[in-house]
């Protein structure tokens, strides 16, 4: 029998006894802060802190913050790497979040976009990548 070997280079997101060991873990130590989850999305919470709602939601181990007073989300940071340890932080209006790339740089809107998840996909996965791509996206169009 023949065997095929890979190594990956970002995090499989299939492994579900630890993807809910980490969920039960972050609700347990969010709720010690008093976040509440919301009741409508199990992955987000909230809590409002000096007047504004300060949301975190999740996938599996990414994390989004949100909150209008920089200082506050300071704080939080701080908590998270107090109770968990070194975590990469990205700050500012562009980010790069479950494949996405989110830009928030234009107040009020939020531009979302994949083109820079799919350039690395196709040039990872040669032309057969890229025939994929296009047969999804005629698809998601409607195209023939």
């Amino acid at each position: 029998m023949a065997m095929l070997h890979v190594t990956l280079q970002k995090a499989l997101y299939g492994c579900l006894k630890s993807a809910l060991f980490f969920y039960r873990t972050l609700l347990q130590d969010l709720k010690s802060i008093g976040f509440q989850l919301n009741p409508y999305n199990l992955c987000v919470a909230n809590k409002v802190i000096r007047g504004c709602q300060f949301t975190i939601r999740w996938h599996v181990n990414d994390l989004k913050l949100s909150n209008w007073d920089a200082k506050v989300v300071d704080g939080v940071i701080k908590w998270f790497k107090g109770k968990y340890g070194n975590v990469k932080v990205s700050r500012g209006p562009v980010h790069d979040y479950l494949g996405m790339t989110l830009d928030f740089s234009d107040l009020g809107k939020a531009k979302i976009s994949v083109f820079d998840f799919l350039k690395c996909t196709i040039s990872s996965g040669g032309w057969m990548c890229l025939l994929q791509c296009i047969e999804i996206s005629n698809l998601i169009l409607g195209e023939q």
